[in-house]
């Protein structure tokens, strides 16, 4: 009985110690510490070691801040050091801490330009030890090996220090804990040829507030919230209170503000912030707010350039490099929110949404490029859940063959405006809500490639509603031929496996067609033996003649099973005559027949 229990409390130590483990990995360059970093800080409550292996690491852009609790950094405790060299960076720090219990240890720091490792306010209880700082080639005034702000219970010890001295004043002090640090311990550390040795705690000397970047002025529809925000420097940090109209906002007390659901009584109100701290206060420029009256939108033949996308009135940053979007890049870059907004990514510039649950709003995307949830890396994951809204994606022709501004499913669109791409959206598993979207002036190039507003190979759970689809191509390169398929193309397609077409709406949608025609329904008899789709309705849709005499090629529609369950085809109807209307043909409002497959 007690070998009974020996055992068993052993095997309870060895299974705590198994469930306490810590992450450790060795990098050998920048690009290994760099992702290594990326990694810890997207699991920010995981400890994690990161050792560095022996050698000389050259820095030419900042690392990662280290943003990850319990990280520890550290070099060889003995033998050929691990060395950071600062050399190539212009400017900045080496290591920019903002988490708790950070450890760096047994490394080289040579040559940084403002601080080797900075502390930032907030980040508590860490350890520096047993390393080097020296030979600064460049120093700024202010700078310092260690520079801690704001900061509590921080060791520093065992480290040895040299040549920490300005070139145009009198360097900060090589161990600087201030801006109220508290808790700091320092022992055994060697400092020599520095202009000033240590300093702890006190406060900086008070700066009065500045603002660095007013509040904006809005635009938004009526019944939507509108977000200011203002940035502010000032020592001690400052405090904030927005009024509107002149009049204090109650509990509007921080650096941005978010307006409850707007009404037409808010249309023309001015809002401001006082930023104030002990020294001063200072008011920032008013930011009009502008609420753009509902329109009711019954009908997608309704819609057009207006209403769509981007409301007139936001003012957009140009964005020239791809995003993806990680839980870290969430965390990190985009300071916790899951929205992206006010952004104009210009042509080469793509967003690639990896995570759940995330939003684009207000943003342009021009030339090449788009949105996709599928960095095709084979290592990311496929972003689920994703909702886009008062977006222009305008292709410029620069997208060619079957190139796609949206990619993805389990996708909610809402107000965008496509244009001057091969296709608008390719849609695979289904679980897609498009409501009130305008998309028009495919781009043909001389590929011969097939092309559709929208593509859908398989899926469940779509809908369609309000939307209107003008597949009119606009020839580039020479291209020629009936190269568009249909507006809306929802095929049950076979040349791979897709999840079954099934309970999808469209409806009260505009549609019209340069291609064959303007919908395919969902019952292809050449994309057999995918079955075909069910519980498929189609009510009160237009089908235009403005492109063509039958709205499409071939006609309005094709490819609809109407003897499959729970399909229901109705109140489909022929648009206005248009230009090519001949003597015989119906007349507008006229019922069109549902078709069988094709």
């Amino acid at each position: 009985m007690n070998s009974l229990r020996s055992f068993l409390c052993l095997l309870t130590i060895v299974l705590c110690l198994a469930a306490s483990s810590i992450s450790a990995q060795t990098v050998s360059s920048i690009t290994d510490l760099t992702t290594a970093i990326t990694a810890a800080n997207a699991a920010p409550s995981t400890p994690a070691t990161i050792n560095l292996a022996a050698g000389t690491y050259s820095l030419t852009t900042n690392l990662p801040a280290l943003a990850a609790n319990n990280l520890k950094l550290q070099g060889p405790p003995t033998g050929s050091p691990a060395i950071l060299d600062a050399t190539g960076l212009a400017s900045g720090v080496i290591f920019n801490i903002t988490a708790d219990q950070v450890v760096i240890a047994n490394l080289t720091f040579r040559n940084a330009r403002t601080h080797a490792i900075a502390i930032q306010p907030g980040a508590d209880n860490g350890r520096i030890e047993n390393c080097t700082f020296t030979n600064p080639t460049a120093p700024q005034p202010a700078t310092a090996a260690i520079d801690g702000n704001g900061c509590a219970g921080w060791t520093v010890t065992g480290n040895s220090i040299s040549a920490i001295v300005g070139t145009t004043a009198t360097a900060e002090p090589a161990i600087h804990f201030y801006g109220g640090a508290r808790g700091t311990t320092v022992t055994n550390n060697l400092i020599q040829n520095c202009d000033r040795a240590i300093a702890l705690g006190g406060d900086p000397a008070p700066v009065a507030p500045a603002i660095t970047t007013q509040p904006a002025s809005l635009a938004v529809k009526v019944g939507q919230t509108a977000t200011f925000t203002v940035v502010a420097t000032g020592t001690p940090a400052p405090t904030y209170q927005w009024l509107k109209n002149g009049n204090s906002i109650n509990g509007a007390t921080s650096a941005t503000y978010t307006t409850p659901a707007t009404t037409t009584a808010d249309h023309a109100a001015t809002f401001t912030v006082v930023v104030t701290n002990s020294v001063k206060s200072v008011t920032s420029s008013n930011a009009t707010l502008t609420v753009i009256p509902a329109t009711t939108i019954t009908h997608g033949s309704q819609l057009n350039a207006t209403n769509t996308g981007v409301p007139s009135g936001h003012i957009l940053t140009d964005v020239s490099s791809t995003i993806i979007v990680t839980e870290a890049w969430i965390s990190g870059a985009n300071g916790g929110t899951r929205i992206i907004e006010h952004k104009h990514f210009l042509s080469g510039a793509q967003l690639i949404v990896t995570v759940d649950g995330f939003t684009v709003q207000y943003c342009k995307f021009s030339g090449y490029g788009g949105l996709t949830t599928d960095a095709n890396d084979g290592q990311s994951r496929i972003g689920k859940n994703v909702t886009i809204t008062d977006c222009e994606f305008d292709g410029n022709h620069e997208n060619l063959r079957d190139s796609v501004a949206i990619g993805g499913s389990h996708l909610t669109l809402k107000r965008v405006h496509i244009h001057r791409w091969p296709r608008a959206m390719w849609v695979g598993e289904g679980n897609i809500w498009v409501e009130e979207c305008y998309m028009h002036d495919l781009t043909e190039d001389a590929s011969g490639a097939h092309i559709e507003n929208i593509y859908v190979a398989g899926g469940p759970n779509q809908t369609y509603i309000r939307n209107k689809l003008i597949s009119n191509r606009v020839r580039i390169n020479g291209g020629s031929g009936i190269s568009i398929s249909a507006s809306l193309a929802i095929y049950n397609e076979s040349w791979a496996v897709f999840p079954e077409l099934d309970h999808i709406l469209i409806e009260n949608n505009y549609f019209e067609s340069d291609g064959g025609y303007a919908l395919y329904a969902g019952a292809c008899v050449g994309k057999l033996p995918a079955p075909y789709a069910k519980n498929t309705v189609a009510r009160g849709n237009i089908f235009g003649r403005g492109t063509q005499r039958k709205c499409g090629y071939y006609g309005p529609v094709t490819a609809f099973d109407p003897d499959q369950s729970g399909n229901i085809w109705t109140d489909n109807t022929w648009g206005p005559r248009g230009p090519y209307w001949q003597s015989g043909d119906p007349e507008e409002g006229a019922a069109i027949a549902a078709p069988g497959p094709s």
